[in-house]
């Protein structure tokens, strides 16, 4: 896994391995809606390569560029067209339905193309009339909006000069405890936390990562599509409005397309719960699920319980659930430790939740609140 100065020099020699394997398997957003598709790494190095022209072509080279898609496999070639081409991606969330929804993320898009200043933004053609309204009312009609599933045709691409210490993409962070900002991410910092998730989580070329989480968010971004791409594995991805309307539909993408690795936050756990049926959970086989991921906020005991009982009738094992510890700032993964417990529950430490509040660690009190806590590594 060593040797490359850059992200785009390990997934092009990916390509040229292994052409012809599966990078990509995007579901579709129900069942009614067709087939999966799927997208080999020979499909993804050419859109990519084509993409990447067009945005040499245009000057973008050294430029941030924001990436914000609907559709999954758009998104993924748009990402790694960014980086071929020498500019910095800068991942955005699509528009969401709703009033309140849209609201939100309209000033959180506004809010990002004004603090990062992209020349130019990468969509979908059915996104892209709702994306250069937003611009524009948000006072950015200026930057041009292209659709990259349209592109015309495109000049050669020609291989930046990147080292460990270019500019790969701008994380922006969620806003939940602050304003967001955008992170630095080199190739450098990309490859070694890339590293770090494979030593964390016993990751191997023959890993399936698959889930729902948004390609935007760093847990979707850094461990759901590039982390199989490092590995020169294959991610099998949801799009999260098809979890919320059924979460069974991440188990059941777990259990047919042999997903060996998943993650999510500790709602999603919980949700799964409490809205899975016991005669949906009994058509299920997680048997081959070795790492259930939990992080991205608290991670709690009661969740983690009420998860591994529920499903361990289909085959889950309790060593599955894996808490770890991250943030866009460290790229992605701080702390986890899957690899040294495969056949036991996480460690968990139940502390007095007074003196927890003090920041100080001290044994329960008979009576008095307690809280537990799950070891991330």
């Amino acid at each position: 896994m060593s040797g490359y100065r850059n992200f785009t020099e390990l997934v092009q020699a990916r390509a040229a391995q292994a052409p012809d394997r599966e990078a990509l398997v995007v579901l579709p957003d129900t069942e009614d809606r067709g087939r999966a598709e799927t997208v080999s790494y020979r499909a993804l190095d050419a859109g990519a390569r084509r993409l990447a022209g067009w945005l040499q072509d245009r000057g973008a080279a050294g430029e941030r560029v924001l990436v914000l898609h609907t559709d999954r496999r758009l998104f993924a070639v748009s990402f790694l067209a960014c980086l071929y081409a020498g500019a910095v991606a800068v991942p955005a969330p699509p528009p969401a339905g709703g009033p309140g929804g849209r609201s939100h993320h309209e000033a959180r898009i506004a809010g990002i193309v004004k603090d990062a200043a992209p020349c130019v933004v990468l969509t979908d053609a059915a996104a892209a009339p709702e994306v250069s309204q937003l611009l524009a009312r948000s006072g950015h009609g200026g930057v041009p909006c292209l659709a990259a599933d349209v592109v015309p045709g495109s000049a050669p691409w020609r291989p930046p000069e990147l080292g460990p210490e270019s500019v790969a993409f701008l994380q922006y962070t969620s806003g939940s405890t602050a304003e967001p900002r955008g992170v630095v991410i080199t190739h450098g910092n990309l490859l070694a936390n890339q590293r770090a998730i494979c030593r964390a989580l016993g990751t191997v070329p023959a890993t399936r990562i698959g889930g729902w989480l948004p390609f935007h968010h760093d847990m979707g971004l850094a461990g759901q599509l590039l982390h199989p791409l490092w590995l020169g594995g294959t991610s099998v991805v949801l799009s999260p409005e098809a979890f919320v309307r059924r979460p069974v539909r991440w188990l059941e993408a777990i259990a047919r397309y042999g997903v060996t690795v998943s993650a999510a936050p500790d709602f999603a756990y919980d949700l799964c719960v409490r809205r899975i049926t016991d005669e949906q959970a009994a058509d299920l086989d997680l048997s081959g699920w070795e790492t259930a991921v939990s992080g991205g906020e608290p991670v709690r005991e009661e969740t983690r319980r009420a998860f591994t009982e529920k499903f361990a009738p289909a085959g889950l094992r309790p060593g599955a659930f894996t808490p770890c510890y991250g943030l866009a700032e460290a790229t992605l993964l701080v702390t986890g430790a899957a690899a040294d417990r495969r056949n036991g529950a996480a460690a968990a430490l139940t502390v007095d939740a007074a003196a927890l509040e003090r920041h100080e660690i001290a044994e329960p009190v008979p009576g008095r609140p307690a809280r537990t806590l799950l070891s991330c590594g």
